[in-house]
């Protein structure tokens, strides 16, 4: 089979995934996408980039949660039935969209439109909810044996940062699942189907030589048996021993600005990874009164760690940070990491930085 030399050359934990792959005990393998949303004026390249992907990972089946069109027509269902036959139409691979439970080579599992209500007996595939694949709530709590598909049709953001550059990317994001089937386990991988290569250059190249369609593991694979233990995704997030918040002065057009940057929080660093951060001002003197505060995603935050090593900044106009009195003459930045669930992670201070004293008029 492919899978095994594919898994080495198009997993973004590449290492740890041809590890976890033995070809000689998987008995059933599944595609998983949710919430396709497939319409006549929609984008069709994810899609068809996913689906070739199981393919050539030799899937016995595709299934398909949650909203499948966007609404129901018949050139709708064109669009499906022509992919499907351009990509599949020489094997006997099932498509499976059919709520209720279903079975592939003797892997019993469940299908739901939405989250569901109560414990599942079987492991359940369930769509809706559109969350990125990195997020832990995706599968949480464990005991309740039902997984989120992630989203072929764009990731969710929080409201307040709808506008954010990496939301509006967020939300063209394209990510399903890659589910094995074992005697003993079941090992799922959460992958995107948006990127072209991996971020390392000796891996993109490999990647382009071998002409394989790439996906990209956006976070350990979720390992499912009677053995394995999951990990304490509640715990809060810290920043490196040695992070500083570093305040850049400048100009933007005729006004001046303050850019404040500080390094990435990532699970290979600290245990847990940011979702966003929250960015206040304060003043030097009584930092417990925030004075104005800006969310900021994280960079990658829905895709894997490697494409989210730059950092993250927010910038303030001077028209939003106070001015200097009698009282206060100086201010700080302090950068909060927000991880899964919604734990916060420990604040770290910018150095002071000098108010401006404005004219009274």
């Amino acid at each position: 089979m492919m899978i095994a030399s594919a898994a080495a050359a198009l997993g973004g934990c590449a290492g740890g995934i041809s590890r976890m792959i033995d070809e000689s005990r998987v008995f059933a393998r599944i595609g998983v996408m949710a919430d396709t949303d497939i319409c006549p004026k929609g984008r069709k390249w994810p899609l068809e980039k996913a689906l070739r992907f199981y393919r050539q990972s030799e899937v016995d089946a595709v299934v398909i949660v949650g909203r499948v069109f966007q609404e129901e027509s018949a050139a709708s269902a064109a669009i499906l039935d022509d992919l499907w036959n351009k990509v599949f139409g020489d094997l006997d691979t099932k498509l499976i969209m059919a709520e209720g439970e279903a079975e592939v080579n003797g892997f019993r599992f469940g299908v739901s439109a939405h989250r569901p209500a109560e414990k599942c007996d079987v492991l359940t595939f369930y769509g809706g909810r559109r969350l990125a694949l990195t997020d832990e709530l995706c599968f949480h709590p464990r005991d309740a044996n039902a997984i989120c598909a992630g989203s072929m049709h764009g990731v969710e953001v929080p409201q307040e940062m709808k506008r954010d550059p990496v939301g509006k990317k967020a939300r063209e994001a394209a990510q399903g699942l890659l589910v094995s089937a074992y005697p003993d386990r079941t090992v799922v991988r959460r992958l995107d189907f948006t990127q072209s290569f991996p971020v390392n250059p000796d891996e993109a190249w490999r990647v382009k030589r071998s002409r394989l369609f790439y996906a990209e593991d956006v976070a350990d694979p979720w390992i499912i048996g009677p053995d394995e233990k999951g990990e304490d995704f509640t715990k809060a997030p810290e920043f490196w021993p040695d992070t500083r918040i570093q305040v850049l002065t400048g100009y933007m057009g005729a006004g001046k600005i303050c850019t404040v940057k500080w390094p990435s929080v990532l699970k290979r660093g600290t245990g847990a990874r940011a979702r966003w951060y929250e960015v206040e001002v304060a003043f030097a003197d009584d930092r417990k009164t925030r004075i104005r505060r800006k969310s900021v995603l994280s960079g990658g935050f829905f895709l894997s760690e490697d494409r989210d090593l730059n950092g993250a900044k927010a910038v303030f106009k001077e028209s939003e940070l106070p001015s200097a009195d009698e009282k206060h003459s100086e201010i700080v930045f302090a950068v909060t990491p927000v991880g899964m669930f919604g734990k916060r992670g420990k604040t770290f201070f910018s150095e002071p930085l000098p108010l401006p004293r404005r004219e009274k008029r």
